[in-house]
């Protein structure tokens, strides 16, 4: 089963809808799961992004940890769903979620080609615009100082088309789809996978044809169902 842990509901209802179109089940929930699904994808909205970095940090450990429990036995992957132009607290969401899995590299695609966004020597850009150039440069909680995203996000390291992927938080350079796909494949089982839409549009195709591969064709009718839970909105979320 693949799970994603998004930071906001908007983020999270869009990658339930990719999963959905792809004709996999997908279950969305809004607060911490208290019993295991059968679906294919779950997707976990929370609210990280309006928390300290303190609070984000605990509450991905406390997610982890609750579906750790409820499937001991079952291989879980692992998708983290980050916002497209680099806001919240994502590198330290990332080295929590490292080490409460165990995993010692993460692939970070948060932008959006098809979108016009995209990272390119290790600067982001958006329709050819530097990224602090943007409006992004005005955001009250996240603003942009700047489009080097090894500044962005402190701690992480550029990964370029051609480079091999490495042990810690690997931000990729990505222009085109192509370019995701080129990426994704230097991911191996002991990778977190991270970004945005295009990139889990990326994953899931691949894993949708693995799954054939082994199974049944994904596009089953009978198989596909989208299930929302949770409790009412707090009002950070709305």
């Amino acid at each position: 089963m693949i799970v994603v842990i998004a930071d906001d509901i908007t983020g999270a209802a869009e990658i339930a809808g990719v999963a959905w179109r792809m004709g996999f089940s997908v279950k969305l929930d809004m607060e911490l799961p208290q019993q295991s699904t059968i679906n294919d994808v779950l997707v976990i909205a929370t609210d990280m992004r309006q928390m300290s970095v303190d609070d984000a940090s605990a509450t991905t450990k406390e997610i982890i940890r609750q579906l750790k429990s409820l499937y001991p036995s079952k291989n879980l992957l692992f998708f983290k769903k980050t916002d497209s132009a680099l806001r919240g607290h994502i590198v330290s969401e990332l080295q929590t979620m490292m080490t409460e899995l165990g995993i010692s590299k993460t692939l970070l695609l948060a932008q959006n080609p098809s979108k016009g966004r995209i990272i390119n020597d290790g600067k982001y850009l958006i329709n050819g615009i530097p990224l602090d150039e943007t409006a992004f440069k005005n955001d009250p909680e996240f603003p942009a100082r700047t489009s080097v995203v090894g500044k962005l996000l402190n701690g992480t390291r550029t990964l370029s088309l051609y480079a091999p992927l490495q042990e810690g938080i690997n931000v990729a350079d990505a222009a085109s789809q192509e370019d995701i796909i080129k990426q994704l494949n230097k991911a191996d089982n002991e990778t977190l996978l991270a970004g945005a839409a295009d990139f889990f549009t990326a994953f899931i195709q691949q894993f949708a044809h693995d799954k054939k591969a082994r199974t049944t064709p994904a596009g089953n009718k009978a198989e596909k169902r989208l299930l929302l839970q949770g409790s009412t909105q707090s009002s950070r979320i709305a």
